[in-house]
C-alpha cells in the first residue's frame, strides 16, 4: 500500500472531521505530501511509517489522571487496575502493571485480552462492504473493499 492510500484511509478522516471527505482538500493534502516526499527523498515505506507515527503515536495530555478518547469513553490512568469509563459506567480489568487490550463500541466493553504482544499486534475489522486493518508493528493500516 502506498502512503497516499494510507493517508486517505486513515488520516484524512481524522483531519477533515470523518463526516465527509472534502475531495479538494484531500487532493491538496496528498499533493503536498508527494512534494514533501520528493523534495526530501522519502520512499513510500518511510512515508507510511512517518504517517503511522503521526496517527497512532500521537501523545495526548492527561487531565487529572484521565485520558479522554471521546465524549463516551475515558481512560482512568492513575487507578491500580486498568480502568475505563464507557457511557458513564466504570470498567476494571487487570492490574495496571499488566498489558491488556480492551475492545469497546462506545456503549459497553465488549471484551478484553491480556498478555498480548502489543508490539506485533494486528487488528482486522470486517464489515459487509470492507475489511480494515491496523498493524501496530509498523504503524500502518488500510481498507480492502469486499
Amino acid at each position: 500500500m502506498s502512503y497516499k492510500s494510507f493517508l486517505v484511509v486513515l488520516l484524512v478522516p481524522l483531519w477533515v472531521g470523518a463526516v465527509e471527505l472534502n475531495q479538494d482538500l484531500q487532493a491538496k493534502l496528498i499533493s503536498t505530501l508527494i512534494s514533501f516526499a520528493r523534495g526530501n527523498n522519502v520512499e513510500d515505506d518511510q512515508m507510511l511509517t512517518m504517517l503511522g507515527e503521526l496517527a497512532l503515536k500521537d501523545r495526548k495530555v492527561r487531565i487529572g489522571g484521565v485520558g479522554i478518547i471521546d465524549r463516551n469513553i475515558s481512560i482512568l490512568l492513575s487507578e491500580p487496575r486498568n480502568s475505563i469509563v464507557v457511557s458513564g459506567k466504570k470498567w476494571e480489568g487487570r492490574s495496571s502493571k499488566d498489558k491488556e487490550i480492551v475492545l469497546t463500541d462506545g456503549r459497553r466493553v465488549l471484551t478484553s485480552i491480556g498478555d498480548a504482544d502489543i508490539s506485533s499486534l494486528k487488528i482486522v475489522i470486517f464489515s459487509p462492504t470492507e475489511a480494515r486493518f491496523i498493524d501496530l508493528s509498523s504503524n500502518t493500516g488500510g481498507v480492502y473493499v469486499r
